[in-house]
């Protein structure tokens, strides 16, 4: 199956899964993120914030994705991500803006696909 975030290059859970307070290690080129579910509720919801990223490229990371149904039978995703880089990094992270919505525009896409799959 092919990855639904094309950055990503592997992640590990740590612990439970499928739940809040999961967590798990994300690795990325460059740097691995572990992260904690905050919000959770299957086909509908599900959040999650940055516990640690090595190197530390953020002071604080949150990732929410919401999935709706549309009345012509679809799938609506709404995505949000907010980061906050160290004060000396912003100018650096502010220059990969589009790099990562260029990541994300396809990880979005894939999204859409597999819930197209699931539902159908």
């Amino acid at each position: 199956m092919a990855r639904v975030v094309p950055l990503v290059r592997k992640v590990t859970v740590l612990g439970a899964a499928a739940r809040v307070g999961a967590r798990r290690r994300v690795a990325i080129p460059g740097a691995t993120v572990d992260e904690e579910f905050i919000v959770w509720e299957p086909g509908v919801r599900w959040s999650f914030t940055r516990i640690a990223a090595r190197p530390r490229f953020t002071k604080s990371l949150l990732e929410d994705c919401i999935l709706g149904e549309l009345e012509s039978g679809g799938t609506a995703i709404s995505y949000t991500m907010c980061l906050d880089p160290p004060r000396l990094l912003r100018p650096v992270v502010k220059g990969l803006a589009g790099r990562i919505q260029a990541n994300n525009n396809p990880a979005v896409a894939n999204l859409s696909r597999r819930a197209a799959g699931l539902a159908g």
